[in-house]
């Protein structure tokens, strides 16, 4: 069953361990890869009041399946049921009976009290739910009388079982067999059950270590015993990491007869067979269940003396026990199967949406047009990034005042530069870019500023706005030996477009003359005037109806010039002589016509495998964190065209507005790094007319396998802070031949020295792979891996560092001088930077590199954290002390 469209939310109050097992980590996984887009709220931290959230939950989340686990804080129960017309499905999941631990005298005052309240509530939420879903039988009869809908949904196995070596050595002092506990507090009077069997276990033999997890509650009696561990009790995650490491022989589950215990299910056989080892239960359900004694545990009577049996049973015949302890992982596989909890939930995915009328991108774009930012409030105003103002219109940070704001700031800004020519204008695929390109278009019609747009109406993607700007600012590339052609009217470009961001967001960015991303300079002034309108509500920004100004507009062909142009800047002869075969997937973006004329116009055999164009992007794979991210340089969003590599020499894939390249061979998709680098050694060999005092353009956090081709070559390198703008003067003025990101941005000059693109070309780096490969006969993988063979093989990570508001600030106060270390992850440091040895412009930052590796850290501009990243030609080990290292580093300079 397909799940393409359906969103769900688990609305959670922190019962973390319930959510991941029954769904998040067990079906969830492959609802996503079907298209579904799941994600969680956490109402307790992520959330806090209803009163004060709820109104940004419902503009994210309406239409979608809503999970329930136990309970929720009773604010956010109340808006719930206010606004339950707004959700569709919404099941309860539940693994405890709730009101019989509310009564249970055997359990702890606190847990009871707990219980308690989450009790009284539990009738509203069953009112609330179409479903209740229990963990086990008894459960489930528990909830019949109360609901109409009951589902059982036994506990999946979401661990991976380990290898069983450690059944290799019978128990000795030496070798002591682990015996664990690891129940909560809540079955604490179930151990104190069989604690004299403990108790006389560990006082007549030396060949076991018992552990009981819990800490400051583990019972003095069994505390002081010999060879007793009480660690304490662990989160969940922390847990999940434990129980992947550390490995039990023998587990303990009492499970005494009392009301609570009733609905309890048989997770604890997963969890003893997760940690490796063979389980003694109570005789009683669920456990009668699953173990058949003797053959996969051993099911025990309630007596002390039963289970004092039992354990030395197992320990006096450990081969018969690693028997035992193999059918348990094997029975643990078949019971837990994930199938069963995948088709449980695909069976609710496309159950009936209450919130029927507009799609959510419809809803999206009324919001755009509905919605008004307050210019008071920061998060609302207009914000340029390193590409430009994004955003999103039920957030009110991407509405239409923005852009008629930012429209009618960028025709004051091309006035006072004295700009006269056309605004070339293109929008992307994503939903809202259409009716932001709309608003735009009215505000330069109103200003009577000659605006260029694609035939059609059609799309447009970066690289070609860039080209239109710069072939028509300097006809003197057409015509260099004529002197005598007039000063042109400076042209500019507006484009919409959020990049690769979802399918909610917008965003838009400006080109000045240059043709690439403006700088900060230009971007600073157009913000501080766009929210000078905004805060002003617009009265001074007139737009014309939209037919007006679609009348006021000359269409311009900007796909066609752009292809015909190709074999300028890529050697388009050498790839038609080679035949090879091409694939790509334009992710529903703008380069889908690009690739169509350029398959057409050169003869070329590629095949487009995918021509689909939607708004909400439904067919894409999900990113690695469930969401739809049309980013080329992912394995997740490029899993479509990674199935059917094997079809093509070579298979390729943009982004929506085709700035970024993703390159698909034989041995799937090349890391962005990898693949600059071979660019540049290629280029660097191939491009004959190039001058030999061009440089090379780098990011400072790209590969230094960069730096390593650049100096064999004995060329100069151009190593700037993170951002593409920095490229651009270079570029445009012919004197960098070659500027490329980490993330997959890059552009070139032409063959004979020119400016092609100033800003990201992804159509022309896909093309240029392919060249590499028909000159060399090396698919871009075999390529660089001979460039391994001659400057070693660099290991590269990223990671992310929770920090606080002031350490970030910190670390614009960070100078060379901040680093008093002389050497990093063992060898000497060479240099520290603040500023990119490029330009000299600050990299907001620091930078450490020695003769094998470097790391650099920045603050993120969003989040609460800063980036590390690192990379070694040591390899992977020396790659992890690096980061360490520089983990240490950081948290020294910071603070001080």
């Amino acid at each position: 069953m397909s799940s393409n469209h359906t969103r769900w939310v688990v609305l959670s109050d922190g019962g973390l361990p319930t959510e991941d097992i029954y769904f998040l980590e067990s079906a969830a996984p492959a609802l996503r890869r079907q298209g579904a887009t799941i994600e969680r709220a956490v109402t307790s931290r992520s959330f806090g009041a209803a009163w004060r959230y709820g109104r940004s939950f419902l503009r994210h989340y309406a239409g979608a399946n809503v999970l329930l686990c136990r309970s929720l804080p009773l604010s956010w129960l109340r808006w719930l049921e206010r606004h339950r017309q707004a959700f569709g499905y919404i099941g309860y999941l539940i693994d405890d009976d709730i009101e019989a631990a509310a009564h249970d005298p055997t359990l702890p005052p606190a847990y009871r009290k707990r219980m308690a309240r989450i009790a009284k509530l539990q009738p509203r939420f069953l009112a609330l739910s179409d479903e209740v879903i229990a963990c086990s039988d008894g459960l489930a009869e528990r909830f019949r009388p109360y609901h109409r809908c009951v589902s059982v949904l036994t506990p999946p196995l979401i661990a991976t079982l380990p290898e069983r070596g450690h059944f290799e050595l019978p128990p000795s002092s030496s070798t002591p067999w682990r015996i664990g506990f690891h129940g909560t507090r809540a079955h604490l009077n179930d151990l104190m059950h069989i604690a004299p069997a403990l108790k006389a276990l560990q006082q007549t033999r030396s060949d076991t270590q018992l552990e009981l997890m819990l800490g400051k509650y583990t019972p003095k009696a069994l505390a002081e015993l010999p060879n007793v561990l009480a660690p304490d009790p662990l989160p969940w995650h922390a847990f999940r990491s434990y129980q992947s490491r550390c490995q039990l022989h023998i587990g303990l589950a009492p499970l005494l007869n009392t009301p609570f215990n009733q609905g309890k299910s048989f997770i604890k056989f997963l969890d003893i067979a997760a940690m490796g080892g063979v389980g003694v239960y109570s005789n009683r359900y669920p456990y009668t269940d699953v173990i058949s004694h003797g053959i996969n545990g051993l099911l025990v009577e309630d007596s002390p003396e039963a289970w004092q049996s039992a354990i030395e049973q197992l320990l006096n015949n450990p081969a018969a026990t690693a028997n035992m302890a193999q059918q348990a992982a094997k029975d643990a596989c078949e019971i837990g199967n994930l199938q069963r909890a995948i088709r449980f939930w695909q069976a609710r995915v496309d159950q009936p949406n209450v919130n029927k009328g507009a799609s959510r991108m419809d809803a999206i774009v009324k919001a755009f047009f509905d919605e008004t930012p307050d210019a008071s409030i920061a998060k609302e105003r207009v914000a340029f990034g390193t590409s430009g103002h994004r955003g999103r219109a039920t957030d009110r940070t991407f509405n239409a005042a923005h852009i008629f704001a930012i429209t009618q700031a960028v025709v004051d800004y091309r006035s006072e530069a004295g700009y006269q020519g056309p605004m070339f204008l293109g929008f992307d695929t994503h939903a809202l870019s259409k009716p932001a390109w709309e608003c735009a278009l009215r505000v330069l019609a109103a200003n009577k500023v000659p605006v260029f747009i694609e035939k059609d109406h059609g799309v447009t993607a970066t690289p070609l706005i860039s080209r239109a700007i710069l072939q028509h600012n300097r006809p003197q590339q057409q015509h260099p030996q004529d002197q005598a052609l007039p000063d042109v009217a400076l042209a500019d470009g507006l484009i919409i477009t959020p990049s690769h961001n979802p399918p909610e967001d917008g965003g838009i960015k400006y080109n000045p003359f240059h043709g690439g991303p403006a700088d900060t300079e230009a971007t600073k002034w157009i913000e501080l005037r766009a929210n000078a309108y905004l805060l002003r509500q617009l009265c001074d920004i007139s737009p014309v109806p939209l037919e007006q100004a679609l009348a006021c507009a000359q269409e311009y062909d900007f796909t066609a010039h752009y292809v015909a142009q190709l074999g300028s800047v890529v050697d388009m002869t050498a790839i038609q002589n080679a035949n090879l075969t091409l694939g790509v997937d334009p992710m529903g973006g703008t380069a889908l016509p690009v690739w169509q004329a350029v398959a057409e116009h050169y003869g070329l055999n590629l095949e487009v495998v995918n021509t689909s164009v939607d708004a909400s992007f439904g067919f894409m794979p999900l990113d690695h964190d469930g969401k739809i991210r049309m980013d080329c340089s992912s394995p997740d969003a490029m899993a479509n065209l990674l199935k059917i590599k094997d079809r093509f020499d070579l298979a390729f894939g943009n982004d929506p507005d085709a700035d970024r390249h993703g390159i698909v061979d034989a041995n799937g998709l090349m890391n962005p790094n990898h693949f600059l680098a071979v660019c540049v050694d290629y280029l660097i060999g191939h491009r004959p007319e190039w001058a030999e005092t061009l440089n090379i353009g780098k990011t400072l956090v790209s590969s230094s396998m960069i730096d390593r081709i650049v100096a064999s070559h004995q060329r100069e390198l151009f190593e700037v802070p993170v951002g593409f703008k920095w490229f651009v003067e270079g570029l445009h003025d012919g004197w960098l031949a070659f500027g490329g990101e980490e993330s997959a941005g890059a552009s070139l000059l032409t063959r004979d020295g020119n400016a092609w693109s100033t800003d990201k070309d992804g159509i022309a780096l896909c093309l240029l792979a392919a060249e590499i490969t028909a000159v060399t006969g090396k698919t871009p993988s075999e390529y660089y891996r001979s460039l391994t063979e001659r400057f070693g093989e660099p290991f590269y990570k990223r990671v992310d560092t929770a920090c606080t508001a002031e350490e970030k600030a910190a670390f614009k106060k960070l100078s060379a001088d901040s680093v008093t270390e002389t050497t990093l992850a063992g060898d000497p440091i060479t240099a520290v930077l603040v500023n990119a040895p490029g330009n000299g412009e600050a990299i907001g930052g620091l930078k450490v590199t020695t003769e094998n590796g470097w790391f650099a850290a920045r603050p993120s501009g969003t989040e609460s954290l800063y980036k590390v990243y690192a990379e070694s030609f040591k390899g992977p080990q020396h790659l992890d002390e690096l980061i360490e290292s520089a983990t240490t580093l950081l948290s020294g300079v910071l603070k001080t």
